[in-house]
């Protein structure tokens, strides 16, 4: 996979599937957990809220800990964090993320965070995790949570789609260029292309400057490793 400075690529952030295989204008990061292997040039590793309903054994920390020491292509622990409607009680889950926030300390790797009608104790455990670099994936909320999540450095990723109503309309306009990223989740009704097109127009900016915003971010997120600068090849897996 190569890249340029021009144009740069498009970056699905947070992605579960790869659906743009062999194409150099997309960059997708996909989101895994140790008993899914996809191929992906990028990944993220983690313990989702959801699958994981008692407390994390030593082999799954141990797996955490091998994706982040040894694997080029692994690039950040996530996406992981808290769930008030689905999956273990508030206590194992918090359990989990924390005890996966500690291995990502350990290696000063970012942090993917899920979150739902969590928001207010995850605020909380930020207290003591100022350090770390984390993003809350899947943001839909309003401008004030935003500036509450941003005021603690908390970065939030984003997936504007079409009809998008007043309240998500304003968020999306607030944030700052520094701290927010494109993704699809995998909901495909609008790939990566038609997510950022959304968002340049939203926000009234020239497609190509988000585009170099976005990757730039990037950069700055993932810098612990080696996040590819224009011109490198990205390792296949």
């Amino acid at each position: 996979m190569q890249f340029s400075l021009e144009p740069y690529p498009y970056i699905d952030f947070h992605t579960h599937k790869r659906v743009h295989a062999g194409d150099d204008d997309v960059v997708e990061i996909i989101s895994m957990h140790s008993d899914v292997k996809k191929e992906a040039a990028w990944y993220t590793v983690g313990f989702h809220p959801w699958w994981s309903h008692t407390r994390l054994l030593e082999q799954d920390l141990a797996w955490l800990h091998h994706q982040l020491e040894d694997e080029k292509a692994c690039i950040g622990v996530g996406e992981c964090g808290l769930d008030g409607l689905k999956g273990a009680d508030a206590q194992i889950q918090e359990k989990n993320f924390e005890i996966q926030l500690s291995i990502a300390e350990k290696f000063n790797a970012p942090v993917i965070i899920h979150c739902v009608r969590r928001y207010d104790r995850l605020l909380q455990i930020r207290k003591h995790w100022r350090s770390q670099q984390w993003v809350v994936h899947g943001y839909r909320r309003n401008k004030m949570l935003t500036k509450q999540l941003l005021d603690e450095g908390i970065k939030l990723s984003v997936s504007p789609f079409d009809s998008i109503n007043p309240s998500f309309a304003e968020t999306l306009s607030y944030l700052p260029d520094n701290d927010y990223f494109l993704e699809t989740d995998s909901d495909h009704r609008v790939d990566i292309v038609g997510r950022y097109r959304l968002m340049a127009e939203l926000r009234k900016i020239d497609i190509f400057a988000l585009r170099k915003q976005m990757y730039q971010n990037c950069c700055n997120f993932f810098q612990w490793k080696q996040w590819p600068q224009p011109g490198l090849s990205a390792p296949h897996y």
